[in-house]
């Protein structure tokens, strides 16, 4: 099982990730974030839709945005969406006849988190607490897609790893190092390790970068693809 977060509108990357899932028939869990900031992130949110390889879109933030900015046609969220980057993804969808069919079937089958094994995976992230006692209310939900804090909480379940997106591994890195906090980070496996090497963090900041991780969810490593060309580890 693989993983992959954040590809923000960057088809070259999915093309490569979705040429590597079809080859070796291997199945991934999508993060969420694929569209906005990037010129082709409405075509890169379909086909991952309709990826028989894709067995679960994770709701991040952008869709958010944009699933509510176009199901609700609301000004101030798309203010919000166009502020985050959303302009290219919103012309693209709005010429599209197949749109409201699309954002159907994406509010029927998005999900907030997975639990895979002894991976809890989430866009966001999330530190579950001492008492392994989670309560998925509004609030809750609002974390997985939205929330930060959670990185500086060292507190996990035990056995439980974690993986997410959302905050770019450059932003971790600077502010780790700032405030001394332990963390690893392996450019060609395009991995952040933390939190007593329990949370993992694979977005690579694509729009900067034109870079992004394909993780493995068993031996922990990822592959790096970029405009390019991809780098297995």
């Amino acid at each position: 099982m693989y993983a992959f977060s954040d590809l923000h509108g960057n088809y070259n990357l999915w093309k490569q990730i979705k040429q590597f899932l079809t080859n070796n028939k291997a199945y991934a869990i999508c993060l969420g974030d694929v569209v906005d900031r990037g010129p082709e992130g409405w075509k890169i949110f379909k086909e991952v839709i309709d990826s028989p390889y894709v067995i679960t879109f994770l709701l991040g933030n952008h869709e958010l945005m944009m699933y509510e900015a176009l199901a609700k046609d609301n000004k101030l969220d798309l203010n919000l969406w166009f502020y985050n980057g959303g302009e290219p993804t919103y012309k693209a969808a709005i010429n599209d006849p197949l749109k409201d069919k699309y954002l159907e079937k994406f509010a029927k089958t998005f999900e907030y988190y997975v639990i895979y094994e002894n991976w809890f995976i989430s866009h966001a992230g999330i530190t579950i607490p001492k008492d392994k006692k989670l309560s998925f209310n509004s609030e809750m939900k609002d974390c997985l897609i939205w929330d930060r804090n959670h990185i500086y909480n060292s507190s996990t379940k035990e056995g439980m790893n974690i993986l997410h997106g959302h905050t770019p591994v450059q932003y971790l890195g600077n502010r780790f190092d700032r405030l001394g906090i332990s963390y690893s980070f392996n450019s060609e496996k395009g991995v952040l390790t933390y939190c007593n090497e329990q949370k993992y963090c694979i977005d690579l900041c694509t729009i900067e970068t034109q870079a992004a991780t394909l993780f493995n969810l068993e031996t922990k490593k990822g592959m790096v693809f970029t405009d390019e060309s991809a780098e297995t580890i």
